[in-house]
């Protein structure tokens, strides 16, 4: 796993991981808690058809999540997005 460190637009310092086994890559508060993760879906030759994106409340409960996928014609041009998004929108409380 490789971890990095950047920082936001508020100074504010975060932790980045990436995971190659699982393709998650997962970002981190100043506190170290789970923020956001994405994780993408790959063909064998290594382009990207999907991806999967979740967000967290401080709490650690799921914020909300959405699958996006990609359609490709024979000559690699994106042809198609659908995004499903399942937005539960409950903040938790730190």
């Amino acid at each position: 796993m490789a971890t990095f460190v950047s920082v936001d637009d508020g100074d504010a310092i975060r932790g980045v991981s990436f995971n190659p086994a699982t393709g998650v890559v997962t970002r981190l508060d100043p506190d170290e808690r789970q923020v956001s993760s994405q994780q993408y879906v790959l063909r064998t030759d290594g382009q990207r058809t999907g991806s999967t994106e979740k967000t967290y409340n401080p709490d650690g409960s799921l914020f909300s999540s959405r699958t996006i996928t990609w359609g490709y014609d024979a000559l690699n041009r994106l042809t198609s997005e659908s995004v499903d998004h399942t937005a539960r929108m409950k903040r938790g409380r730190s």
